[in-house]
């Protein structure tokens, strides 16, 4: 049977029951206690940054389960699940037990299914990954939850990642001598470290679950910044504000500088430069910045000309007798 079809199977599976073996057991030893597997069923939902862009066709999603503190796995505090909390054998530890099946990847054209799988009976994370056609992951989702609690289907909110900036300084450039400046934009982007978001602590509150929590944008956890420095261009007529960045992978954080310099004239040398400053925005939100100033332009910045026109002389016949 196709991956798919286990783990996404249209109609809703039974939870599986046990029989125990024939093998004579020893009365004083321990009985393990193994889990049942649930029928439940995972909608996927996204939603965007207030400024979008980047590449967010959605072509495929994958799915991860981890157990949460399961004994199963050594206490672990997220542990990939491999079938160890069922029965070797069973349906669910043999579908569960093959690498393949955890994480699994369907496309998006899936999506108008209901989807069911054999849920193990335990606390657990899900985690979707929802990526564009460059397997870019474009939106998170992250839900800590018990099926027994649950209520299906459950919908993993899916949010963007990434960052949008852009900035228009047309009303500085457009001033009586302002093709005389130059414009500089110095910001910090921040990587996204994705592992370690997946695995790390989330603090939504996911009311669809008694006791679950679920991801939201400030649990994203960050690599070292780099600064870059982004020289400033007029916008083109008609045309998008100009990007400073748009991507999947990092996060503007920290402060943007602005930096405008007053490149002088043929007459006068450079008198040095200006910055103002603004806060980056946070998690769940582009920013696009508009540059204005209540300042008028300047016009001596060109040589002055001279053209002088001399008088003329006419000549005059004055007779004497």
């Amino acid at each position: 049977m196709k991956k798919v079809s286990l783990i996404f199977a249209v109609a809703i599976i039974m939870a599986v029951t046990f029989v125990s073996c024939n093998k004579k057991e020893d009365a004083t030893a321990p009985q393990k206690q193994y889990v049942n597997a649930i029928a439940g069923s995972f909608i996927a939902q996204e939603g965007d940054i207030t400024l979008k862009s980047a590449d967010l066709n959605k072509v495929e999603r994958t799915w991860t389960w981890y157990a949460r503190s399961s004994s199963f796995y050594g206490n672990a505090t997220l542990a990939l699940v491999k079938g160890n909390e069922f029965i070797t054998n069973s349906a669910a530890y043999n579908f569960w037990s093959v690498a393949g099946n955890n994480p699994t990847t369907i496309p998006v054209s899936l999506d108008a299914v209901t989807y069911a799988n054999l849920t193990p009976d335990e606390d657990l994370r899900c985690v979707l990954e929802t990526k564009n056609s460059n397997h870019q992951v474009v939106f998170l989702g992250i839900v800590d939850f018990n099926p027994t609690t649950a209520n299906f289907p459950m919908t993993v909110p899916g949010f963007r990642l990434g960052d949008k900036l852009t900035i228009n300084a047309d009303q500085l450039f457009n001033l009586p001598g302002g093709d005389r400046i130059s414009i500089t934009a110095t910001f910090n982007l921040s990587p996204i470290d994705l592992s370690l978001t997946e695995l790390g602590t989330i603090s939504g509150v996911n009311n669809q679950l008694p006791a679950g929590t679920q991801f939201q944008w400030s649990d994203i956890h960050y690599g070292t910044a780099a600064s870059q420095s982004v020289a400033v261009t007029h916008t083109p007529t008609g045309g998008a504000p100009i990007e400073l960045y748009d991507g999947l992978d990092k996060k503007v954080t920290g402060t943007i500088t602005i930096t405008v310099t007053d490149n002088g004239s043929p007459v006068a040398p450079p008198t040095g430069s200006y910055s103002v400053t603004v806060d980056a925005s946070a998690p769940g939100f582009g920013q696009a910045l508009t540059l204005t100033t209540t300042k008028v332009g300047w016009y001596d910045s060109q040589f002055n000309g001279f053209n002088d026109t001399d008088i003329s002389v006419t000549g005059v016949s004055v007779p004497v007798n």
